[in-house]
Formats: C-alpha cells, structure tokens, sequence
C-alpha cells in the first residue's frame, strides 16, 4: 500500500510540475532572446491600434533601433486572454517590456516607457 501511495504522490507532483512549466514556457516566449535587447507588448481590452503606431514610430528613431528586438500587440483574442491572465493583469492598456531574463517593467502609457528607455540609454553609456 505505501507503494502505491508514494508513486501517486509522485504523479501529481509530476502533473503540477508540467502545469507550471507551461505557464512558464509561455511568458519566456516573450522575453528577448538577445542580450542587451528588449521586447515590448501591447496588452489592451481592444486592440490597441494607435499605441502600437506610436511606439513603432519610437522604436524606429535612430536611438532606439539597436534597443527593441520586437514589439507585440495582444488583444481579445483567446489566445492572447490566456496570456493576460497568466501575467495577472487587470488594468488596461498594459505595456510589459522584457530583457533576456523576465519582465523589466510594466507600465500603463507610452510616456512609462519612453522614460525607461532614457534610462537604460544613459546607464548603458556610462
């Protein structure tokens, strides 16, 4: 009998483990996968067209190009729904930028990220 329960309790440890590792993977695919570069994702009940345009137009000025290795916009899709519940979210729009390592910042408006990229600029010349 305690066989049997040792290797029941080994299953679901095995089962939880292969559900976190799924959340996980999910939010890693979000990361940049160049050291020293940055992505960024759009997160909107709607989608949220007109932000994307504007950041667009940001990471393509000549300061920015070498920093932002993409950008994402994620809306009402089913898809993209799983996501935000997995990141926590529950204000919109969000802006989560990522490093090679996780998320580095989250923010609520361009303006949010427009500082952050100014800082790792004037830390990265130092």
């Amino acid at each position: 009998m305690k066989i049997y329960l040792t290797i029941f309790f080994c299953i679901i440890i095995l089962l939880i483990n292969i559900g976190c590792s799924n959340n996980d993977a999910d939010i890693r695919s979000l990361y940049a996968t160049a050291e020293g570069k940055y992505t960024v994702h759009i997160i909107g009940e709607k989608s949220e067209r007109e932000m994307a345009t504007k950041f667009t137009e940001f990471w393509n000025s000549d300061s920015n190009i070498e920093l932002i290795e993409t950008i994402g916009l994620y809306d009402s899709q089913p898809k993209d729904v799983k996501l935000r519940k997995k990141l926590k979210l529950s204000e919109f729009p969000t802006i989560i930028i990522c490093d090679t390592k996780g998320i580095v910042k989250k923010a609520k408006n361009l303006e949010e990220v427009y500082v952050y990229f100014e800082l790792v600029k004037s830390t990265s010349n130092k």
